[in-house]
């Protein structure tokens, strides 16, 4: 990963003296690379450590080293970096006050309620063992035919909602169209891939009067949602007709009995085309699908979402 340009985007650094007498201020940047890159990557790209290297000396009368890197991805090859700059860097001064982009995030948890099409439940293997030595396995709902119910059935699930909402120096309606409706695609806040969804990413503009003037910053919501059975649609695999070979040509073929006649429903297949057979059918080997397009993943760990302990 190279980074192509660094574009600054304040003429001069922006900040206050805190409490502790420590000058801090910041600058931001657009930077451009050549390839998708992380955020390590975007943090280990900026050659700047010292705030005179790029910032006017009249600005302030002494060097104010780098405290901290806060990169924020715009697009795939566009990002904005802010640079935090202090006189005393690693002060434990808590100057939020004066910062609203130093305040803690706002977290919540909740729940939701949804009605689902029930397409699997969970099965004792063997319930003439002992309770403590059962296995559990996923088996299809289906009747004791191993067809589909004509009507479905539904029921009631329920998800753990993450509220979080932060002070930002900027809102991206395309991080927010980006990533809304999409779902892990690594491990994330300690979970497995595919197992969050982004619900909604939705900004605030605030106007904030503080002791150093009147500032403006967005104030961002997101809205996760959490399914420990994983964001894919489990889908049977069963149809009307099978797709094999037939003297060395793939051959789609209706469905028959063994007295040729039309089967009265969809048969189970063998997640090839083939009918599952019937040592699969009494072992319960049945053959799911799932669906979950690839436009649809993405790395959260981009939006550097930390729940505070």
């Amino acid at each position: 990963m190279s980074i192509l340009s660094f574009t600054r985007k304040t003429s001069s650094g922006e900040g206050d003296i805190g409490l502790d007498g420590a000058d801090r201020r910041s600058l931001t940047f657009t930077a451009r690379t050549d390839v998708i890159a992380t955020i390590d990557a975007i943090k280990a790209g900026g050659p700047f450590q010292q705030f005179s290297q790029f910032v006017d000396r009249g600005v302030t009368n002494q060097n104010l080293v780098c405290d901290g890197i806060k990169p924020k991805q715009i697009s795939d090859l566009v990002w904005e970096v802010q640079y935090n700059f202090s006189s005393r860097p690693n002060s434990t001064q808590d100057n939020s006050q004066n910062d609203p982009l130093l305040r803690l995030p706002e977290v919540s948890w909740g729940q939701e309620e949804v009605q689902q099409v029930t397409r699997r439940v969970w099965a004792v293997v063997d319930n003439t063992l002992p309770a403590a030595d059962w296995t559990f396995v996923r088996w299809p709902f289906v009747n004791s035919a191993g067809g589909m119910f004509p009507q479905g059935h539904t029921e009631v699930k329920h998800r753990q909602v993450l509220n979080y909402t932060r002070n930002e120096l900027t809102f991206s309606t395309y991080w927010s169209a980006y990533y809304m409706g999409r779902v892990n695609s690594t491990s994330w806040l300690g979970d497995e891939p595919y197992q969050w969804k982004c619900k909604s990413i939705t900004g605030q503009w605030v106007w904030e009067t503080l002791p150093s003037g009147q500032v403006g910053y967005w104030k961002v919501a997101y809205v996760f949602v959490f399914d420990p059975d994983g964001w894919f649609d489990w889908v049977l695999d069963q149809g009307n007709y099978t797709n094999t070979l037939v003297d060395a040509v793939q051959t789609i073929r209706e469905a028959r009995t063994t007295k040729n006649l039309p089967m009265a429903g969809p048969i189970l297949l063998d997640g090839a085309g083939a009918a599952l057979s019937a040592a699969d059918i009494a072992a319960g080997n049945f053959i799911y699908l799932t669906c979950l397009a690839a436009r649809w993943w993405a790395d959260f760990n981009a939006l550097a979402i930390v729940i505070p302990p």
